[in-house]
């Protein structure tokens, strides 16, 4: 009953008037009251409260019209109300709404409404062509294309047309087009004259001539100019503030896009905020007519505000899209690009670095988010322009990049290829050299920090890429996770004692603790956290993920401070191949990996969670003492011990150590032998090796000469 009353209640006031919001309200009104008249509640005697309340959700223009009928009526019953807005839709559908305005020189698209699907459409005039008086623009034009540059360039100026975009009626200053990328100057790509010698190819000889062997593939190697300018295009970006569902601001990236007829907003950051929803069909329709795979049911209602000034509020409804755009901008633009703009207070510190966008504010806020103010940078673009959230900077950014084309000179001999392939020996020699990709900052980092506790157990530091700093409110986000759980697990009594079970098991191993009283005001991350049903797992049917990537009220998350660290074991078609090598082989694997492996006691606080068994219960706040799945460097953190372990014994047990270092596959052991007698030698060794750190918890051993043997791991 309370969802039914909430979505009447509380649907957004009309704003234009349009059929879409009138039929928006219509629907959801009529099809909560029925819902609530088979509850059998009183719906007759609230008329009064129900056209008052409707009325107020009525833009000017309808409200003005309503309270002609009803008083030309003496009625204001809700029946009355219903049936205003029926005829009202019924009058805006059969309205053609396509009254264009001429404009010479220039596509006209003017709305109308397509009766039959609903849908907004567009009528475009598109002016002829002066060259062939066709209904296209110039550059589309076939006889302008085969032309000459020298003369189209000849014909453009002869008719008075604007070189840069190929459109009459302006001249080259007043064009609003950006700059040609590949030279920067102001002109069309079909008047661009290339004055740059072309690239110099060197030949390489081909297989079977003088020069070249048998079963080599070569290619070419070629030079391109020293360098060239380019421009990338930045949109308008700003870090906002958004409440979510207890109230609370959120930290949330938004780009400012005129071009979009409303604001949409990611299922992530809806999901994240815990916003309520309403109903909503809104079709997404883009360049072509082309309408989108991901047209939007949903919407929610948004109230944004400065990270300035918190007072500075604006209120918006925001469609809701599975995606928006991955990253903008597409790659790192050099800051000393923008540092004519160092001294203002950005809405996005970090525009210039690629970052996931939550929002799109379309031309229904574009306007009212801008505020008096524009800074132009001396070479004319980008713009600083002033909002209520801050500055933010837009244009095309004139980019000097090294324009090398690395084509390499590639050779393969390809009986070599092969032979190791099928000679899965060449294979045993080690892990494969790795060296341009592992980091010496990281390997210097595990070297210097890790050490053993007086348990023999291996303690580790985080291997942060930067010095950490105060990362805003996260512990805010992790109590509204901790409650959306709870709100689930209270219809699953079953999947809720299996969570509590996996945290009983988590403190009572010594795996996570209570935060001490005198450290809660320390520098610290809250990971939110949730459950990962697994029913087919033989071990673990319900496991906790922490969620490290989750971003605090000032953008910035944890994984974003942490490296995550090279690959530094075989790849599993190496370790396969292996595998098939021998007659005995052998598989076992690591229990609980990740939390064998403990974390400086100087760190454990960027590892803290809310948790509690029962909604009675204040939450109470616990820092994860070891490797938590879910950081971006815990897959390297405990491969990389592994190593250690296999390193620090090396001198005492090499053959053990060798196959700690070469046979794992993160956590499962895949080994093959000459004969059972060695398989349980080694087997022996190896488990006494990791019983500390690493217990092994199953293995399986397969003679392929006999029935199957088990040498039974401890």
């Amino acid at each position: 009953m309370v969802a039914h009353l909430d979505n009447i209640f509380d649907q957004p006031v009309i704003k234009s008037g349009s059929l879409c919001e009138l039929k928006r309200l219509f629907s959801t009104t009529i099809e909560n009251i029925n819902a609530l008249c088979t509850l059998k509640l009183p719906v007759d005697s609230w008329d009064t409260l129900l056209v008052y309340t409707l009325t107020r959700k009525l833009d000017s223009e309808n409200k003005l019209l309503w309270i002609r009928a009803a008083k030309h009526g003496k009625s204001e019953s809700f029946a009355d109300f219903s049936n205003f807005l029926k005829e009202r839709i019924n009058e805006l559908e059969s309205l053609n709404l396509s009254k264009v305005q001429s404009s010479s020189g220039r596509n006209i698209i003017a709305p109308i409404k397509n009766k039959d699907s609903g849908k907004r459409v567009f009528n475009i005039t598109i002016p002829s062509c002066p060259k062939c008086q066709q209904k296209h623009m110039l550059y589309q034009c076939v006889k302008f294309r085969e032309l000459t540059v020298p003369a189209r360039c000849e014909f453009v100026k002869a008719n008075g047309i604007c070189c840069n975009c190929l459109r009459v009626k302006h001249s080259l200053a007043e064009c609003k087009f950006s700059n040609y990328k590949t030279c920067n100057l102001k002109h069309n790509t079909l008047l661009h004259v290339d004055r740059i010698a072309p690239p110099f190819v060197q030949p390489v000889p081909a297989a079977n001539q003088p020069g070249s062997s048998n079963g080599i593939v070569s290619a070419v190697s070629v030079r391109a100019p020293p360098s060239r300018h380019e421009c990338l295009t930045m949109l308008p970006a700003a870090i906002i503030l958004i409440k979510d569902i207890n109230g609370e601001p959120q930290s949330c990236r938004a780009l400012l896009d005129s071009g979009s007829q409303a604001t949409l907003i990611s299922e992530s950051c809806v999901q994240r905020l815990g916003l309520k929803r309403s109903h909503a069909k809104f079709p997404v329709i883009g360049l072509g007519q082309n309408e989108s795979t991901q047209g939007t049911r949903v919407q929610v209602s948004l109230i944004m505000s400065s990270t300035f000034d918190s007072n500075s509020c604006i209120s918006a409804n925001a469609f809701i899209l599975a995606s928006l755009i991955n990253c903008f901008p597409s790659f790192e633009i050099p800051s000393a690009c923008l540092s004519h703009f160092k001294n203002l207070s950005l809405a996005d510190p970090y525009c210039y670095r690629p970052s996931k966008v939550d929002l799109l504010l379309g031309s229904d806020l574009f306007f009212d988010i801008l505020a008096d103010g524009k800074i132009v940078h001396p070479s004319g673009s980008p713009i600083a322009q002033n909002t209520i959230f801050g500055w933010v900077i837009a244009g095309s950014v004139s980019l000097k990049r090294e324009a090398t084309i690395s084509v390499n000179h590639s050779t393969f001999d390809l009986d070599l290829l092969l032979k190791n392939v099928f000679e899965p020996g060449d294979l045993v020699d080690g892990i494969r050299s790795n060296d341009s990709e592992v980091s010496a900052d990281i390997e210097k980092h595990i070297i210097a920090t890790h050490k053993v506790n007086q348990d023999g157990r291996y303690v580790v530091s985080l291997p942060f890429n930067k010095t950490p700093v105060m990362f805003g409110d996260s512990r805010g986000a992790a109590l509204n996770m901790l409650h959306s759980m709870e709100r689930r697990f209270s219809k699953n009594p079953i999947s809720k004692q299996q969570y509590i079970d996996f945290m009983r098991e988590y403190e009572r191993l010594g795996h996570m603790k209570i935060v001490p009283i005198n450290d809660l005001s320390c520098p610290s991350f809250y990971l939110p956290h949730h459950a990962v049903l697994k029913p087919d797992s033989a071990t673990t049917k319900l496991r906790v993920v922490f969620n490290a990537s989750y971003k605090s009220s000032n953008g910035h998350s944890l994984n974003d401070y942490l490296h995550v660290g090279p690959t530094i074991q075989n790849d599993l078609f190496t370790c396969l191949i292996r595998f098939r090598k021998n007659k005995i082989a052998i598989k076992a694997d690591i229990a609980k990996m990740y939390r064998q492996v403990l974390v400086d006691a100087n760190d454990v606080h960027f590892q803290r969670i809310v948790w509690r068994e029962e909604v009675t219960e204040e939450p109470r706040d616990y820092m994860l003492l070891t490797v938590t799945y879910g950081t971006a460097s815990a897959s390297f953190l405990a491969t990389r011990v592994l190593k250690q372990i296999g390193l620090d014994s090396m001198h005492l047990l090499p053959t053990a150590s060798k196959s700690i270092i070469e046979d794992f596959y993160v956590d499962d052991y895949m080994s093959t032998f000459e004969n059972v007698d060695e398989a349980i030698q080694l087997k022996t060794e190896v488990v006494n090796v990791l019983k500390v750190t690493y217990p092994i918890r199953s293995s399986h051993t397969h003679s392929i000469f006999s029935p199957l043997n088990s040498i039974h791991f401890p």
